[in-house]
């Protein structure tokens, strides 16, 4: 009778543990073991969060990169404002311009891999 309690109890805590890696809806609903808030099938696993982290982490990078750009674009246009000659005022207006569009690009990007991940 104990040797059977075991083996029950192994393979729920083995059921558990491949649910708690994978995630609920990886295991299928037959292989269901660990409840959260009292209903089975919630539980997101270690392995879907970590592919989420890393989509994210790569959306920050994207994020870090759109914002030292668009900081580079304020600087490079304040520069044009005091300036005094015109065609050097134009070609910082235009870096400003150009540094402006690829912070926006470098956002739309992270944008778009933060809201896939989610």
């Amino acid at each position: 009778m104990g040797g059977t309690f075991l083996s029950k109890e192994i393979t729920r805590y083995a059921k558990e543990k491949r649910e708690l890696l994978l995630g609920s809806a990886a295991v299928g609903k037959e292989n269901w073991a660990q409840d959260m808030d009292g209903q089975l099938g919630k539980v997101i696993g270690a392995k879907e969060l970590e592919a989420k982290l890393d989509v994210l982490g790569r959306a920050g990078d994207k994020f870090d990169l759109a914002v030292l750009f668009l900081q580079l674009c304020l600087v490079v246009g304040a520069v044009a404002l005091d300036l005094q000659e015109d065609r050097l005022k134009l070609a910082f207006l235009g870096g400003m311009v150009f540094l402006g569009t690829v912070g926006m690009i470098y956002s739309a990007q992270a944008l778009i891999k933060a809201a896939s991940a989610a």
